[in-house]
């Protein structure tokens, strides 16, 4: 009697064992083995992301960083004598302080003549202009339209890249384009789009106007930098 339950629970666990191994064993051979998906990207498209790479690559080393400085001072106050009779001494708050503004620009000429945004320069009282190299220069105001947002600034070298002007009144509705920034001097950086509308008037934004619309993102700091087309060439500033 005592051997009867002695195999009764020692064959129960080996059925459990057994059967614990055999499916095991089946759900290895049945199931899905996963196989890495690699899609097929049609050649023409392979070949048209290695344009926009290599039209990047020609462009970059033209756009540059802008870092502006200037001197933002308290408006004076009717009541300025008064709180410096109540507190005579200092208490480390100062009526003027330093603000920094940061922006791009593009060379256009070898000798250092850079077209930035006016926003980005304006009432600056120290201009640097930074490569991705890390090379920094000090820039002075050429020229400046506050009503288009436009400035021209110049640093003093040779031998710089530039980037060539293309022809914005052959521009289609609907061809692609590349904004190009260079907002901290560290790497540059792109967004694509296309011409959404030409000869954009009446939106209020200066007195005379003729605007390309696109749909391009802007990146924060990439403010001055350039829109170009598919041939790398400046088309819109």
């Amino acid at each position: 009697m005592n051997r009867k339950i002695f195999w009764i629970p020692t064959l129960l666990l080996l059925g459990f064992f057994l059967g614990g191994i055999t499916y095991y064993l089946l759900s290895k051979t049945t199931a899905p083995q996963y196989q890495p998906f690699t899609p097929r990207v049609p050649a023409q498209i392979q070949e048209t992301s290695r344009a926009f790479s290599e039209i990047v690559g020609a462009v970059s080393p033209a756009v540059v960083n802008i870092s502006s400085t200037k001197t933002m001072r308290k408006q004076p106050s009717p009541f300025d004598e008064l709180f410096d009779f109540l507190q005579p001494f200092p208490d480390g708050r100062s009526r003027k302080w330093k603000e920094q503004s940061l922006g791009s620009g593009v060379i256009v000429t070898s000798d250092g003549y850079i077209v930035t945004n006016n926003h980005v320069i304006e009432k600056a009282d120290d201009i640097r202009v930074i490569f991705v190299d890390k090379r920094s220069f000090r820039a002075k105001v050429v020229g400046s339209d506050p009503k288009t947002d436009i400035a021209i600034i110049k640093i003093d070298t040779a031998n710089l890249p530039v980037l060539t002007w293309g022809d914005s009144d052959s521009l289609q509705v609907g061809e692609f384009v590349l904004a190009v920034g260079n907002p901290f001097g560290l790497s540059n950086t792109v967004t694509m789009g296309i011409v959404s509308a030409i000869g954009r008037t009446d939106v209020g934004i200066a007195d005379y106007e003729n605007f390309i619309q696109t749909d391009a993102a802007i990146n924060p700091g990439n403010s001055g930098g350039p829109l170009v087309n598919m041939k790398g060439e400046m088309i819109w500033h």
